[in-house]
């Protein structure tokens, strides 16, 4: 393996992973894939495919340990991959969560199916510091030559919350905004009916 692609296997603040990269990658050799080759053409594949792609990217196996994650990945939950790499996924749900999480993964697992990313539909994750995010999520199982292994894709539903709750606002202000203007054209209605009324009695003094 070059030491590019060396470079790309370990995280983005330069710790060392705590397994390593030709490890995780030639456990993820795609069925189909020689295994006399699982240090060529199909590892750089999947470097470029999980480094490259837009969202968080997770690799985790038949068990829920994480076996590979992005630089995106990174970035968004604050770990270096050191700190990812062979844990299990539950790490990154909330504590009141973990239980069903597991429950959820198993039977998943169980009878695995594709699962594209469901915008509106978020959930919670936590960060390395602790903090809540919500996450979208896309799942799709995949046969290597040690099992089934899942990669999921993750979005931070987070921007998108915050332009809705704007919206939302700019909706409520527009609609106050009516009321209003509805409100003062009744009082300036009233106003004009007044001195109508005013007019008359006058005109029959």
């Amino acid at each position: 393996m070059s030491n590019s692609n060396l470079n790309r296997a370990q995280d983005p603040n330069s710790d060392s992973a705590s397994e390593p990269a030709e490890k995780v990658l030639s456990d993820f050799r795609p069925v189909g894939c020689p295994a006399n080759n699982s240090a060529g053409f199909c590892q750089n594949q999947l470097y470029a495919i999980l480094d490259s792609a837009p969202d968080a990217m997770l690799v985790a196996d038949g068990e829920g340990r994480i076996r590979l994650v992005n630089r995106q990945f990174c970035r968004l939950f604050g770990y270096p991959r050191s700190e990812l790499v062979g844990k299990t996924v539950e790490m990154l749900v909330p504590l009141r969560m973990r239980s069903r999480h597991k429950e959820l993964r198993e039977r998943f697992m169980s009878d695995p199916f594709r699962r594209d990313m469901n915008i509106g539909r978020d959930f919670p994750a936590v960060t390395k510091d602790g903090s809540e995010i919500s996450v979208e999520i896309s799942l799709n199982p995949v046969e290597t030559a040690e099992g089934l292994w899942v990669i999921s894709a993750l979005r931070d539903g987070s921007e998108r919350h915050r332009v809705e709750a704007a919206r939302h606002e700019a909706e409520l202000l527009r609609l106050r905004m009516e009321e209003l203007e509805r409100i003062n054209r009744l009082a300036v209605d009233r106003e004009r009916r007044i001195l109508e009324l005013k007019s008359e009695v006058n005109a029959l003094a």
